[in-house]
């Protein structure tokens, strides 16, 4: 009977363990979405201690470098930041610490943005207008080894056409540029290249995000306009 005991006490132990030993780096600029966030983690038995949160993407790389992350929860935007910012660090943080699961909690349901994120190497992308335990879930499901996104993100990945190939971070670049309100000639003369190597790079990139034209890019492609610094409470 003891050994039952002992036996089923080290389960529980090795459980515990399992989930509740890593260091999680939550970034987004809402107040209440990271409350949000840290209530499931520590839902989910993470220690409070464990979670640090941020508001800006580009304090990301910097804090992992300082102190190993075992999991990273974003938004695809910081304060004052664009997607854009966000979209290269995914790609520095995939690339550099690949066994990193990197969630992606976010309420921009664009059809080409969610294809690139899966397509850049995140393991998992939940809707904030989901139920919080689809994002317990999808916690779980990482922590396991899963990269295994929401169903709801998972039916509008599989309905978008576009390519499957992800944007290159110089693609990325001139997008922002050209999100920015840059024309191809002021792009150009900002990155030093040529003219015609921009123009490459946004027909790739358009291509890449199903846009068929200028304007249907503009139309479609707004969320890769620069997001306003949100504000915590209203104005009075």
């Amino acid at each position: 009977m003891k050994k039952i005991l002992d036996v089923t006490t080290q389960a529980e132990a090795d459980i515990r363990s399992f989930f509740y030993r890593g260091e999680v780096l939550i970034m987004d600029s809402c107040h209440v979405s990271r409350i949000g966030m840290r209530k499931v983690l520590v839902d989910l038995d993470f220690q409070p201690e464990s979670i640090t949160s941020i508001t800006k993407t580009a304090n990301i790389i910097p804090l992992i470098e300082y102190k190993k992350t075992d999991l990273l929860m974003m938004d695809i935007y910081g304060e004052d930041e664009s997607v854009a910012d966000c979209l290269r660090t995914i790609m520095f943080c995939v690339s550099r610490w690949p066994t990193m699961p990197v969630l992606v909690c976010t309420d921009r349901h664009d059809l080409a943005l969610l294809k690139q994120l899966s397509l850049m190497g995140v393991w998992s992308i939940c809707l904030k207008q989901e139920p919080l335990t689809r994002l317990k879930q999808c916690i779980r499901d990482v922590l396991n080894g899963l990269r295994l996104s929401s169903p709801v993100v998972q039916r509008a990945i599989g309905a978008n056409t576009a390519s499957n190939a992800p944007l290159t971070l110089k693609e990325i670049t001139v997008l922002d540029h050209i999100f920015l309100g840059h024309s191809i000639t002021r792009t150009a003369q900002l990155l030093h290249r040529d003219i015609r190597t921009i123009s490459s790079h946004k027909r790739n990139a358009m291509a890449k995000l199903g846009y068929v034209s200028d304007a249907d890019m503009y139309k479609r492609g707004t969320w890769l306009l620069r997001q306003p610094l949100l504000t915590e409470l209203p104005a009075k």
